[in-house]
């Protein structure tokens, strides 16, 4: 199967791989809004079923977001469970052509997950 996601979507895979790398919390809840968003509408705009799961925990991290992250334990979970969203669409023939990037992507929210759930009181 063909990936259904455009060259585009690779770019900006590596564009947020990259802000991750530095650190959800170095990013910041202000500028990881835009970033949410962006993903949230893309995915949404696919109408693809096994996309639509992760853009709607991708709304809920966005609502945590706006609010100012004040909950570092909610946002953490809620990594935790984009992780494991975007592994299970690395191994599937949607993420064709952006595996690697997805894996890492994965690998990313997983670490930041535990880092946020660490901090919480």
């Amino acid at each position: 199967m063909a990936s259904i996601m455009p060259d585009e979507v690779g770019l900006a895979m590596r564009s947020t791989v990259g802000d991750l790398e530095g650190g959800a919390q170095r990013m910041g809840a202000q500028a990881a809004l835009p970033v949410v968003a962006g993903w949230q509408r893309r995915l949404e705009e696919t109408g693809h079923p096994e996309l639509l799961p992760i853009a709607r925990t991708l709304s809920e991290l966005g609502l945590h977001l706006s609010g100012g992250a004040k909950d570092p334990a909610a946002v953490g979970a809620l990594l935790g469970v984009l992780s494991g969203q975007v592994r299970g669409v690395s191994g599937s023939g949607l993420g064709a052509g952006v595996s690697g990037e997805l894996t890492k992507l994965s690998a990313l929210l997983a670490s930041q997950s535990r880092v946020l759930v660490a901090l919480a009181p």
